[in-house]
């Protein structure tokens, strides 16, 4: 794990398609998830909970990812499966 910091770091990630991400980390992977990174970037121990943003908008949250950090892609919960629900609750 890295140091921690109270500042949010950010970095260009490309995304891929739910079917890439299912052949690539060999894994269950929900139509509720993003995946995101890989090739050296990502997210890693302590960034579960962290924002996916897209133009000044969050879609998505660090969910899991497999070690070492950021070799292979990452998952996110895609907010926009949640987005009522989000909204009913802040209310």
């Amino acid at each position: 794990m890295g140091s921690l910091t109270s500042r949010l770091h950010k970095v260009s990630l490309k995304t891929i398609t739910l079917a890439e991400c299912r052949l690539t980390l060999l894994s269950v992977i929900h139509k509720t998830n993003l995946c995101a990174g890989g090739h050296g970037k990502g997210q890693c121990s302590g960034d579960s909970g962290g924002p996916l943003m897209l133009n000044n908008k969050q879609i998505g949250v660090v969910s899991w990812s497999l070690k070492p950090c950021a070799q292979t892609p990452g998952v996110f919960t895609n907010i926009s499966y949640y987005i009522d629900w989000i909204k009913k609750l802040i209310k």
